[in-house]
């Protein structure tokens, strides 16, 4: 041998020297067919209570999400204004064009007051006259 070659720089660690790591070499265990379908039949038990986990809680977001869309749309959806609507009031007070008070027969004969009603109007009275005056 040659006595000028330098020595390997490959050292052992001081705190490996009294290890002896013979478990990475050592063969591993075996297990009996019995244990295999047993450990498979646990292992697919597990997963279908992961899986069943799984599906209750989309099924219950999907709930949650309906729900709320629902709530979110009633909350959204635009107010149908209200729609004013003519209500006649026949006899009560009813006037002629020059003011005075009309009998039982005359307002029976087509003078009626028409009261016009609205949610921000305040009740109008005008006269209205059937004969076409």
């Amino acid at each position: 041998m040659d006595s000028s070659k330098p020595p390997s720089p490959r050292r052992t660690r001081l705190s490996n020297t009294t290890k002896h790591p013979g478990l990475p070499d050592a063969p591993s265990k075996k297990r009996t067919p019995a244990q295999k379908r047993a450990d498979e039949q646990s292992l697919a038990e597990e997963q279908a209570v992961k899986a069943a986990k799984a599906m209750a809680a989309v099924e219950q977001m999907g709930r949650l999400k309906e729900r709320m869309e629902t709530t979110q749309a009633a909350a959204i959806a635009p107010v149908k204004p209200v729609r004013p609507r003519t209500k006649t009031v026949k006899g009560q007070g009813a006037t002629n064009a020059e003011g005075s008070q009309l009998n039982a027969s005359q307002q029976h004969e087509g003078t009626e007051k028409v009261a016009s009603q609205g949610p921000q109007m305040p009740v109008k009275l005008q006269e209205t006259s059937m004969k076409g005056e």
